[in-house]
């Protein structure tokens, strides 16, 4: 009996621990896919906050890409909102995509409290389809994206970022 049960332990810790395994080898093949799509921008289609489909024609061929997947209600994102506020003289070399996924009014509400509604080069979006997920692999706030202006990914943050990185991600490229 004890032999019996000794073997249906080491069968169910066997099969746990393969369940585990390919679950984490799913996870990072994912990972290499999004990866791989990113390496530069991704066809995409977001919504204006005035209703208007954006989409990657809407970028001219000359324009470095700052896109920031953001949350109106994320303190960390408010805080990135500041720092883009405070310095926005130092990013007119990117065109600052600002996607969330959020109501339309949250986020017009948003632009305004932070004094970037009617910036030249900060478009407000809203990502209806899930697209920040399943093209960019966005799965915390905020997340940005650093595009050269042949539309190749510089670089990746996880959380705030100052605007002197940005400058520095877009000068080493240029180099």
């Amino acid at each position: 009996m004890k032999k019996r049960l000794k073997i249906l332990i080491a069968v169910i810790l066997f099969v746990v621990i393969c369940f585990l395994s390919f679950g984490i080898i799913q996870v990072i093949q994912k990972k290499k896919e999004v990866f791989e799509k990113i390496k530069t921008l991704p066809i995409f289609s977001f919504q204006t906050i005035d209703n208007q489909e954006f989409n990657n024609k809407n970028i001219l061929s000359q324009e470095n890409i700052l896109l920031i997947a953001f949350n109106p209600g994320c303190d960390f994102c408010q805080a990135e909102a500041e720092h883009i506020k405070s310095d926005l003289p130092e990013l007119k070399a990117f065109k600052i995509l600002m996607v969330s996924s959020a109501p339309i009014d949250s986020v017009k509400n948003f632009a305004l409290k932070y004094g970037l509604a009617n910036q030249k080069n900060i478009q407000f979006l809203i990502d209806k389809n899930n697209e920040l997920l399943k093209n960019f692999g966005v799965s915390s706030f905020p997340t940005s994206f650093v595009y050269s202006s042949k539309q190749v990914l510089l670089k990746t943050y996880k959380g705030v970022i100052k605007p002197e990185q940005l400058l520095k991600d877009l000068a080493n490229q240029q180099k």
